[in-house]
C-alpha cells in the first residue's frame, strides 16, 4: 500500500508540474510576445554618391513600439547603401552604454557619422586627436508624429577608410553640436 501511495503521489506531482510548465510556457509567450513594433513610411532626407558612383541615401522613420509595460515612439535615421541599411538606427538617447550618434560604412571604404540634434544646433563639429576636424551644417528634420522637432547631420568623415583601418581605439571623432555662434549645444533624446 505504501508503494501504491508513493506512486500515486509521484504521478500527481508529475501531472501538476507538467500542467504548471505548460501554463508557464503560455504565460511566458503571452508576456514576452505582447510587444509589437510598427515602422512608419521612410522619408528621404538626403542622398549622394561614393567615389565609384555607388549611391547612398539617408532616410527617417518613426518607430512605434507597443509593449505590455507601455508605448514608446522613437526617431530612426538609416543610411541606405546598395539597398541595405549600413548605419543608423533608432537608439538616439543618452544612455551611457550606447553611442549617441551613429557611425557606419558608406559606399566603398568610407565611414559616415549621422544623427539628430536639437533645433538650435545649426552645425556640428567632429574632431579627434590627430584627425581632420569637420564642421558641417545641420538640416531640419521633417515633422513626424510623436518625434520632437529637431535637425540632423550626416558627414562622410573617412572617405577612403584609412582612419577606420588604423583605428587603435583611441583615435576617433567626438561629435559636438553647435549653435549659430559656435557655442556647444546640449543634446536631447529622440
Amino acid at each position: 500500500m505504501k508503494r501504491t501511495r508513493k506512486t500515486a503521489i509521484g504521478l500527481a506531482l508529475a501531472v501538476g508540474v507538467s500542467f504548471f510548465a505548460i501554463v508557464g510556457v503560455f504565460a511566458y509567450e503571452k508576456f514576452f510576445n505582447a510587444s509589437t513594433v510598427t515602422m512608419g513610411k521612410a522619408i528621404p532626407l538626403t542622398e549622394g554618391s561614393g567615389p565609384n558612383g555607388e549611391r547612398w541615401q539617408l532616410v527617417a522613420r518613426v518607430e512605434h513600439k507597443h509593449h505590455s509595460s507601455g508605448d514608446k515612439t522613437r526617431l530612426c535615421l538609416n543610411l541606405i547603401v546598395g539597398g541595405e541599411q549600413s548605419a543608423g538606427g533608432c537608439e538616439f538617447d543618452a544612455r551611457p552604454s550606447y553611442g549617441y550618434w551613429s557611425s557606419g560604412k558608406g559606399p566603398g571604404y568610407s565611414t559616415f557619422f549621422l544623427g539628430p540634434v536639437p533645433t538650435n544646433a545649426t552645425q556640428v563639429r567632429l574632431a579627434g586627436p590627430g584627425l581632420k576636424t569637420y564642421v558641417v551644417p545641420t538640416s531640419p528634420l521633417p515633422a513626424m508624429k510623436g518625434i520632437p522637432q529637431g535637425r540632423y547631420f550626416i558627414v562622410d568623415s573617412d572617405p577612403d577608410g584609412s582612419v577606420t583601418a588604423r583605428n587603435d581605439g583611441r583615435r576617433y571623432w567626438t561629435v559636438t553640436p553647435l549653435d549659430a555662434h559656435g557655442r556647444s549645444v546640449s543634446f536631447r533624446d529622440f
